[in-house]
């Protein structure tokens, strides 16, 4: 940790945080992970989500109703 703390004072603070004697090496959870962190992670990964499909949405048609009703649309305006 002192070694570090010359590179990365950061780094060395959290190292020394999560190897004190009461909290094992191998804690399942590090500092800064708890409910709220798991909230707001997800959150993103939904709005992400979100605006994936909308783009999606946007750009895509897979099913082929927006083209169908373009070219009915066209044979309507080319028969008057």
């Amino acid at each position: 940790a002192k070694r570090l703390a010359r590179k990365d004072r950061s780094l060395a603070n959290a190292l020394l945080y999560n190897n004190r004697f009461w909290r094992g090496m191998y804690s399942v959870n590090s500092r800064g992970w708890n409910g709220r962190t798991k909230t707001s992670l997800n959150n993103i990964k939904l709005a992400s989500k979100k605006a994936i499909q909308k783009l999606t949405d946007q750009f895509a048609d897979p099913s082929g109703q927006k083209k169908a009703s373009i070219q009915h649309e066209e044979a309507v305006v080319n028969e008057k």
